[in-house]
């Protein structure tokens, strides 16, 4: 692209910790099954809704972390993951 005359720039530090952040939350949506829950919710909100449609809710205090990649994001991710007391 610099060749081309489009400026590039290098930010290294720049959504460090929004993506780390962001990867922390899409986790726990997973885990605690939260796309589940509103789905549910929005489609009966009333009747017939019960906590029992998302078998799958998971504790994150001692599960597993995977990172791949250990550089600023990653390093940043697993931080948050050893503060909700998982194993990185």
């Amino acid at each position: 692209a610099g060749k081309r005359g489009i400026p590039v720039l290098n930010v290294p530090d720049y959504g460090t910790t929004d993506v780390a952040d962001h990867a922390i939350g899409l986790m726990l949506s997973l885990t605690r099954g939260i796309v589940r829950h509103h789905m549910a919710l929005c489609e009966d909100p009333v009747k017939n809704w019960r906590a029992i449609y998302t078998p799958f809710v998971q504790r994150v205090r001692g599960a597993t972390f995977g990172v791949v990649g250990r550089g600023r994001i990653g390093t940043a991710a697993g931080l948050r993951a050893k503060a909700l007391g998982m194993n990185v």
